[in-house]
């Protein structure tokens, strides 16, 4: 479970291990960025030392975020016009910075593991979307998922009311931000839901039998 709710990557680095009969798969980063990285399978203290680069590689990413934000929301917000295509153009230029940056911390991680993975063999098993989804439901806590699910309701919210209230209506701004913020509030809302299933079912198995609720 997450310990700093608050820190939005609290635990993540987990997603990149499962748990099989003589230790972990190990779900190496791809040296380009996109698509699947090879799995390895390594013993706890090989576990213990990638998890720290991965978590190191996390905390530099977030400060990046909180930087990139507080510079860039003031920046977009004087220059950024209203029209489709400068707004376009104005998207496109952050979605490549991001990319650029992403990259990059995805090279010094690589960088990172490569030494370890080096004294490693392949293996053909794999971590699934289904198995990380399932970490990643596990390592959140309860007061993570509904702080982001209300952060992303408020947003959706603004969005929403900037297109039915605002002067402009549905300009660029409101089109984008509405289903966007919409989808992420379902997503999270979507995590609690799976969240306290489990917890239930967990309380369940562990009642005692004859035992009245």
């Amino acid at each position: 479970m997450s310990s700093r709710w608050w820190y939005p990557f609290d635990g993540m680095e987990q997603i990149v291990f499962k748990p099989v009969a003589g230790g972990f798969i190990y779900r190496a980063p791809n040296p380009w960025f996109f698509g699947r990285g090879r799995h390895y399978v390594v013993n706890e203290a090989q576990k213990a030392e990638l998890a720290v680069h991965h978590r190191s590689m996390m905390r530099l990413a977030i400060w990046l975020i909180v930087a990139g934000a507080a510079l860039g929301a003031p920046l977009g917000g004087m220059f950024a016009p209203v029209h489709f295509l400068g707004f376009a153009a104005l998207a496109g230029l952050a979605a490549l910075a991001g990319l650029a940056i992403g990259f990059s911390l995805n090279m010094q991680l690589v960088r990172k593991v490569r030494p370890i993975v080096a004294r490693l063999a392949p293996t053909s098993d794999r971590i699934t979307q289904r198995d990380a989804l399932k970490v990643q439901v596990a390592v959140l806590s309860r007061r993570f998922i509904l702080g982001f699910a209300a952060l992303s309701l408020v947003l959706f919210a603004l969005a929403a009311a900037r297109a039915l209230l605002g002067p402009n209506g549905w300009d660029v701004y409101a089109l984008i931000g509405t289903p966007l913020f919409g989808v992420c509030t379902a997503y999270w809302v979507a995590l609690y839901v799976v969240k306290r299933n489990i917890s239930f079912s967990s309380q369940a198995i562990l009642r005692p039998c004859g035992r009245p609720d």
